[in-house]
């Protein structure tokens, strides 16, 4: 069982550990997936430390744009930026998206990414087409059942996700989502997931 997108909690080799910002980064060190972001909203100016851990291989993310906040052309610089790291450095990219889907996969596509994923998933069944034609992937929370297009959705390849704490809390919920996901679409949520998982971080 492998949760596409945790937070720091309890040490766990089964969950992709994301940060929000630069004060995170030396707390991930022990997880063995992991990401160097930084959430929109939260300060930010060590560009330097998110290269150094891209190039040990870490992905990148969470970043992204959120158009709650009324930052929205500071936050795209600070994208813009880290994007062009993960463009250097190859790494597997991990988006925040609120409101801003479409611009956010123009910048994608400008500096070339081919591998990233867009968690906690919260648009149209064409939005996700979309991402999927880039060579991107969808990652569905249990907050996914809320969206009208949560239906067509599962009709498409997506990975689990449940953007928590890594710990026991964590994977009771995993597990509970990926089996009510797999009574509904007849396949393997768990497996398929983590197969795909796997793939997008070349293991």
């Amino acid at each position: 069982m492998f949760d596409s997108h945790a937070h720091i909690g309890e040490i766990t080799d089964k969950a992709l550990v994301c940060s929000s910002s630069c004060d995170e980064y030396d707390k991930l060190q022990p997880f063995r997936y992991k990401a160097a972001g930084i959430l929109p909203g939260c300060p930010f100016n060590d560009f330097s430390a998110m290269k150094t851990y891209a190039e040990q291989g870490w992905a990148i993310g969470e970043i992204g744009l959120d158009k709650r906040f009324s930052d929205i052309e500071v936050q795209a610089e600070i994208f813009r930026k880290a994007l062009s790291i993960a463009a250097d450095c190859n790494s597997f990219v991990i988006l925040h998206v609120v409101r801003a889907y479409d611009r956010a996969l123009h910048e994608i596509k400008h500096y070339g990414i081919k591998r990233f994923m867009v968690h906690g998933f919260s648009s149209s069944y064409e939005i996700a087409e979309d991402i999927i034609k880039a060579g991107g992937m969808i990652s569905l929370s249990p907050k996914a059942e809320r969206l009208k297009s949560f239906g067509r959705l599962l009709s498409l390849p997506f990975v689990t996700e449940t953007d928590m704490k890594t710990g026991e809390e964590e994977m009771i919920v995993l597990k509970a989502w990926n089996e009510k996901l797999s009574a509904v679409t007849g396949i393997d949520i768990e497996k398929r997931s983590e197969e795909m998982m796997k793939e997008a971080l070349s293991e």
